[in-house]
């Protein structure tokens, strides 16, 4: 759909690079940035309210392993979910998985559970979709 008006910016400087936002009825803006495991860079995922350029949470995740997309919130927003590339490099304790989704207490940041049997054919990220309150049925 397109847009009218002119673009405004917002002010918010990510570290990273963008890999997903959500926007939240009241305005807050959940945005995911990728992270570089090559440059040692973590993946985050920032929690702005609305009309603030600082963060008021930060999940962040392994420098050295984790790759984002996303977000997904679950609908009373207690859990938040990335698609992750899981760099297999040494030190991440991850082997040869690749493609996993990950999911945190939300906003706190606790590490919940790591999804990562059962994908299969994944060549790069798993995509989140946000779903609908309530699914349709057989979803």
């Amino acid at each position: 759909m397109k847009g009218t008006g002119t673009p405004k910016s917002l002010g918010i400087a990510l570290e990273t690079f963008p890999g997903g936002i959500e926007v939240l009825p009241d305005g807050t803006l959940v945005i995911v940035e990728q992270g570089n495991p090559g440059l040692n860079v973590a993946a985050r995922i920032d929690t702005f309210p609305k009309g603030s350029t600082t963060p008021s949470s930060v999940i962040s995740g392994n420098p050295r392993c984790d790759n984002w997309v996303g977000p997904a919130l679950n609908a009373n927003r207690t859990k938040v979910y990335v698609g992750s590339t899981l760099e297999a490099t040494p030190g991440c304790g991850i082997g040869s998985t690749f493609g996993a989704i990950e999911e945190f207490a939300y906003p706190a940041g606790t590490a919940l559970s790591t999804f990562d049997t059962g994908l299969t054919n994944q060549p790069g990220w798993t995509l989140l979709v946000p779903a609908t309150n309530p699914p349709p049925p057989g979803q």
